[in-house]
């Protein structure tokens, strides 16, 4: 013996009276979308969706996933996978919502009831599924293109943050040997000079000068401009 089933139309559940309004922008959306015949369409009343992982994955609705995005917050700036499969489980509980429902064809089934209504479905809505955007190619229209996985997103922030560290050391590594190629320089000025008292002296001062200009860049953090000797040092480098 068949089954006997009881069916409602989807312009009966879009009629019935509804306080959400998350359901009425889904209303409003749907019947902007939707092709010519679209209240017709019957949907089991009696039937509950039983919600697998594998299916919530899986199913599609006659509607944009950028419409649903909006619809649940229409200040939404991407959709993530996680908040998308929150959103799916929330429409199953909306009668109307599960007359959107395209597929997979067994849970589909389910819903119409028959595989001719099936089919009278997805033949209506056979010139929009080009308009049927995947949640990625919605995230990506919501960010201005720039939709980018939260893993993605840790992964590039921390690279950035190694190279900066890696260059900023390689900078002080740089620095401090120009330093000590410097001091050599001085103390082989100074040992040459050494006979000279007065010109000894001139150079100890010159050197103390210098050690006091070396911890003041220090002290002030020149990283963010190339590094460059003190004058002192490059006067005396220079023989001055």
């Amino acid at each position: 013996m068949a089954a006997s089933y009881s069916f409602a139309s989807l312009g009966e559940l879009y009629d019935e009276p509804s306080e959400d309004e998350v359901l009425a922008r889904l209303k409003i959306a749907a019947a902007g979308f939707l092709p010519e015949g679209w209240k017709d369409w019957r949907v089991r009343k009696d039937h509950v969706v039983h919600m697998e992982p594998s299916v919530l994955n899986k199913m599609r609705f006659c509607l944009s996933a950028l419409e649903i995005a909006k619809a649940f917050n229409p200040d939404a700036k991407c959709l993530k996978e996680r908040p998308y499969r929150d959103m799916k489980v929330k429409m199953m509980s909306w009668p109307f919502c599960v007359g959107l429902i395209l597929g997979p064809p067994s849970l589909a089934l389910q819903v119409r009831g028959s595989a001719l209504h099936c089919e009278l479905v997805t033949q209506s809505v056979k010139n929009l599924r080009g308009l049927l955007m995947t949640r990625k190619e919605a995230s990506k229209l919501l960010g201005d293109g720039s939709e980018t996985d939260e893993s993605e997103s840790c992964s590039q922030s921390t690279s950035k943050q190694r190279v900066s560290t890696t260059s900023r050391l390689k900078c002080l590594e740089a620095e401090s040997a120009a330093t000590r190629s410097l001091l050599q320089e001085i103390l082989s000025r100074l040992d040459r000079k050494g006979n000279d008292t007065g010109d000894s002296d001139l150079e100890e001062d010159q050197a103390e000068e210098f050690m006091e200009e070396v911890e003041s860049e220090r002290e002030s953090d020149a990283g963010s401009t190339p590094w460059r000797a003190p004058e002192v040092v490059l006067q005396l480098a220079n023989g001055r």
